[in-house]
């Protein structure tokens, strides 16, 4: 009964996603006629529809067309390929579509990661490929560890997991230190993944050339951080640093959401009570006594309020027109 349950309900499931694509398809050759710019979300949504139909021809059709328009993929065009090769158990392509992602400077994510490990867990033969599967394991581990700094995500820990048990690996949950890094599993002090010089210095360009991309005065501009970084060598290290504008917008975007002040405020006051020195990252236009706490953009505002102006005048031409008529 389960399962013949378990059968009705992907039948089902098959057939709503089907139909959803072939919906989908209407609009895609409808878009085509009337000649529509694609972009990228476009054609990745495509990819994410047809992948639900485990549609595997279509997907790769969509990746193939943006590749040749030259219009440039993100990871969320990826993920669902690599999701539907993962569940097929196709490990030569889910390998070459995640290396492929790789190669133009896409970084995957835990979703991404999951997809192969999963893969490999379904492709592995203790008798035929184990030398292999295990290889391609410490690879994608290594990968993994340079890109993510915590896993979060079910699937990937899952994933993991089901993995590791076929390689005969121990899999247990411990914890860990926080003042010494202390392993109570391993009896061990885990090692401190710190940045080298050089990483830090290439960090630092970047930040920097973000800073003056676009800028209309390079002069001034340069100046300014001149007198930042000096501002920051004159005084002590900070403990914690708080973005003020992700903490200040957080969980506003709502019709009443608002830029606030009060949730940086309890931020610091939660760290200072530790005994922690903090700095906040702040644009100088949020403190001002006049600054803008709205959420919506200002230039949307003003093409918003434009757009209105624009019916009200068509309204009073019309009933002006209507008048001279009568």
């Amino acid at each position: 009964s389960t399962t013949t349950n378990s059968t009705v309900e992907n039948t089902l499931t098959a057939n709503i996603c089907e139909e959803n694509f072939q919906r989908a398809m209407i609009v895609w050759n409808r878009m085509i006629e009337l000649k529509e710019k694609i972009k990228e979300s476009t054609y990745s949504l495509m990819i994410r529809i047809a992948s639900l139909t485990q549609n595997r021809k279509a997907c790769i059709e969509f990746l193939e067309e943006m590749k040749g328009k030259k219009i440039k993929a993100k990871v969320r065009t990826y993920s669902p390929i690599l999701s539907l090769l993962s569940i097929e158990g196709d490990l030569e392509m889910c390998q070459h579509f995640f290396n492929e992602m790789r190669n133009v400077d896409l970084i995957g994510g835990e979703e991404e990661f999951a997809s192969i490990f999963n893969c490999l867990s379904k492709c592995f033969d203790p008798n035929t490929n184990s030398e292999k599967i295990l290889e391609l394991t410490n690879n994608y581990l290594s990968l993994m560890s340079d890109t993510l700094t915590k896993i979060t995500c079910f699937k990937l820990r899952s994933s993991l997991t089901n993995l590791f048990k076929k390689l005969n690996w121990t899999v247990e949950e411990c914890k860990v230190s926080l003042k010494n890094s202390f392993c109570y599993l391993t009896n061990s002090n885990l090692q401190s993944m710190d940045l080298t010089d050089d990483e830090i210095k290439d960090l630092l360009n970047m930040v920097l050339s973000l800073i003056t991309k676009g800028s209309r005065n390079l002069v001034q501009t340069n100046k300014e951080i001149e007198e930042f970084k000096s501002s920051l060598l004159a005084i002590d290290p900070f403990d914690i640093i708080i973005d003020g504008a992700n903490v200040g917008f957080y969980n506003q975007n709502w019709e009443f959401g608002a830029f606030s002040y009060q949730q940086i405020n309890e931020c610091v006051n939660y760290f200072e009570k530790q005994g922690k020195k903090v700095l906040i990252i702040l644009h100088s236009k949020r403190t001002q006594t006049n600054a803008d706490l709205s959420v919506v953009p200002t230039k949307k505002r003003r093409k918003v309020q434009k757009s209105t102006e624009q019916i009200k005048t068509a309204k009073t031409e019309k009933t002006t027109t209507s008048t001279t008529a009568t």
